[in-house]
């Protein structure tokens, strides 16, 4: 019991900064894992104290949107107006991830201009709200032709799907569960995608994991599920791609955009229900370092996948040079 005590209060100290023993990132990544009753409210005293640097408050703010709980949230929603612009987009970032409505309620009482250093963000967290209860309104429109990248038409790899063994899948829920966002994965549809050397996880929401439920996508919004990359040193699953789906105003169509768990587009195109399952067509949007992808393909309900084509070129666009080499997502999720 003393080991057990003297331990927490290690990591209380260590969150704190008053012990170096453990650097303050993985202090408060670990904190988000316990079920100490003070956690939420640890790191809520870093991200609204001014005397830390933003860097600090940022992993902060990112620690504690991975904690699902009501306190989490409330404590998130009042550390919008007490932040730096920096650590405001991670917090919106966390609503977003595992925010409800009176998170939605918050982030659009700001009234953030696309201009502002967390307009981006904020539209984001929105739209993920949005998706995850269903909601009209707060649209992501489609990209126009031209931000689309062509398919890659030679030096590419070919994607390989085949379904997730029990095991994995399991390893996939548990550590998927270091990143919430407000959605119930099912262990039963997961499918793992190898390409170029990476591996993915395609996880769906098991509210639509039947012929009956997955019909409702023609008429709201969803988070239709969860791409999860595995880290090749530590074997570990992080959020990577985000599957959200809207219908639109053309018919049985129904549009699809898949941006990575910081917010930024990776893929768009559109989906449609056929006999058995769901049809859809996408390609990669183009980014400063994005890599052209074709992916077209039926998804169907017995979790199952048919691609037509699946492709991926070798070749990344051209970088933009960076102003300084810093990394303000210390914990995870690429931008």
């Amino acid at each position: 019991m003393v080991d057990r005590r003297r331990k927490a209060d290690q990591l209380r100290d260590c969150v704190i900064g008053r012990d170096a023993s453990m650097s303050r990132g993985q202090a408060f990544a670990v904190l988000a894992t316990t079920s100490r009753p003070d956690r939420e409210s640890l790191l809520a005293s870093v991200i609204r104290d001014p005397a830390e640097r933003s860097s600090t408050r940022t992993a902060a703010a990112i620690a504690l949107g991975r904690i699902e709980t009501r306190d989490a949230e409330q404590l998130l929603i009042q550390c919008i107006k007490a932040v730096d612009h920096r650590t405001l987009q991670e917090v919106l970032r966390s609503l977003g991830h595992i925010g409800r409505l009176d998170a939605l309620a918050a982030i659009e009482s700001l009234r953030l201009p696309p201009s502002h250093p967390a307009g981006e963000a904020a539209r984001f967290a929105t739209t993920l709200i949005a998706h995850r209860f269903g909601l009209e309104g707060r649209d992501w429109h489609q990209p126009s032709p031209e931000q689309f990248l062509p398919p890659p038409e030679q030096d590419f790899d070919r994607m390989d799907v085949q379904p997730s063994p029990a095991e994995h899948s399991r390893q996939v829920l548990a550590d998927l569960g270091r990143y919430p966002h407000g959605v119930q994965l099912d262990p039963n549809r997961m499918l793992l995608v190898h390409c170029g050397g990476n591996v993915n996880t395609l996880c769906m929401n098991s509210e639509f994991a039947n012929a009956e439920s997955v019909h409702r996508i023609r008429d709201r919004k969803t988070l239709l599920g969860i791409v999860a990359l595995q880290s090749p040193e530590s074997g570990h699953h992080s959020v990577c791609f985000l599957i959200l789906t809207a219908p639109s105003q053309s018919g049985d169509e129904i549009n699809i955009m898949v941006p990575r768990c910081s917010g930024k587009l990776a893929l768009a195109g559109s989906t449609h229900l056929v006999a058995g399952g769901i049809q859809f067509a996408l390609r990669s949007i183009r980014w400063p370092g994005s890599v052209a992808m074709d992916v077209q393909g039926t998804l169907r309900f017995d979790g199952s996948i048919a691609l037509t084509t699946a492709t991926a070129s070798r070749h990344r666009e051209p970088r933009r040079r960076p102003a300084r080499a810093v990394d303000p997502r210390p914990m995870g999720c690429e931008s």
